[in-house]
């Protein structure tokens, strides 16, 4: 297949200017799904290219040799990268997937050869976008179908989806939580729960706000890691959702335990729509739209990428809080109490009762019932002193 690349050229890339391919992997400046989507992005990289890494040292290693390829001027970084775009298009590949590795390749390149070693307009010729499309839309589920899915779910899975349904945190940011971050102002007998900077996706320190409910689920669930750990004679975990090993829980844990919830609850993928853990933000986004609350205000709390990031180190977070509590707790509570209104017996209701079902009972037509004006002007009389006694 010809790939139809530029001639190929030796590459002097001065090393003031670029960095290692482990450099790439492991910049702080990124957050660590991004690390993490690198390492997927080379291993897929590199078997496009003939090359076969079965982890990821393996994957470092033959991104070398083909970085190395390219110096020398064996391989262009234009032909290396079409492979890449031809191969997942080959593999079925969603076109966002596709859109997404595509997009990662002159970053690399500029990276670990230099500037020099990539043209974009020559990059954007030979080695095409093509279609950029989603190819499923996101369902989101009703309330009912919500307070299904926690009727079903374990302790530690009810109190992660009434988190993520109360907040509208990505999955990634609630199991990365630490017991720290939830701030409890006994005062006011509220919760609310904190994300540094640097551990969003927005890059903007925000707070969201638990519901009572929402909190005695996490508190029970907290117990019986409390406990395990006194039985187990280990400290507990600082982690709001431990995993193993001292880690938090994955989010790909999470993530497969939330989808098989939302199977369970008749919440179903089909061809061309999906119910995924990010739908929980879509849901909270729109009960807190539903009660009422701010539309700049659910954008900080649910952490929108927005101008609004540029604005929330200004924002009254006190104010927010306020809001959100008036406004969402109660109509983002789940399970309310059932009112049990308990009937009181009238004894003088009772008795005209009685003797009206006895005047009846002794007529045998409508003619044979006898003069019973008395019962009823006396049964109107009471229904009016109850109507008092309600309107007063």
């Amino acid at each position: 297949m010809s790939y139809g690349s530029p001639p190929r050229v030796r590459i002097s890339p001065l090393p003031e200017e670029t960095i290692t391919i482990e450099e790439w992997l492991a910049e702080t400046s990124i957050t660590a799904g991004t690390r993490r989507n690198r390492k997927v992005f080379l291993r897929t990289w590199t078997q496009a290219n003939g090359k076969n890494p079965t982890d990821d040292r393996q994957a470092v290693e033959a991104a070398k040799e083909l970085l190395k390829d390219i110096v020398e001027g064996k391989a262009t970084v234009y032909q290396t990268s079409k492979k890449l775009t031809d191969a997942m298009r080959q593999k079925g590949c969603k076109p966002t997937t596709v859109a997404h590795y595509r997009s990662m390749l002159p970053g690399l390149f500029e990276s670990t050869l230099g500037e020099e070693s990539i043209k974009r307009s020559v990059f954007d010729r030979l080695v095409r976008r093509g279609d950029y499309y989603v190819t499923k839309t996101k369902k989101t589920p009703t309330p009912d179908e919500l307070r299904r899915m926690l009727e079903l779910a374990q302790p530690r899975n009810r109190a992660l989806l009434g988190l993520m349904a109360c907040t509208g945190c990505r999955i990634s940011e609630v199991v990365s939580r630490r017991t720290t971050d939830l701030e409890i102002n006994k005062e006011k007998g509220r919760v609310r729960i904190k994300f540094q900077a640097g551990e969003t996706k927005a890059r903007t320190r925000r707070y969201a706000f638990l519901s009572k409910e929402v909190d005695k689920w996490i508190m029970q669930y907290r117990l019986d890691i409390d406990a395990q750990a006194k039985e187990d004679h280990v400290e507990s975990s600082q982690w709001l959702f431990p995993g193993e090993l001292g880690k938090h829980l994955s989010a790909k844990g999470a993530y497969h335990k939330l989808k098989r919830l939302f199977a369970m609850a008749g919440c179903k993928d089909t061809e061309d729509e999906t119910y995924s853990p990010h739908s929980m933000r879509t849901f909270a986004d729109k009960e807190m739209s539903k009660a009422g609350l701010d539309r700049k205000y659910i954008a900080l709390i649910v952490g929108h990428k927005s101008q609004l990031a540029s604005e929330s180190h200004y924002v009254d977070w006190d104010a927010v809080e306020d809001s959100w509590f008036e406004r969402c707790e109660d109509k983002m509570t789940w399970f309310k109490p059932v009112e049990v209104i308990k009937e009181v017996a009238d004894p003088r209701a009772r008795s005209l009762l009685s003797k009206l079902i006895k005047a009846l009972g002794e007529a045998e037509t409508f003619d044979d019932v006898g003069d019973i004006s008395g019962l009823l002007e006396e049964g109107e009389k009471l229904l009016e002193d109850k109507s008092k006694e309600v309107g007063g």
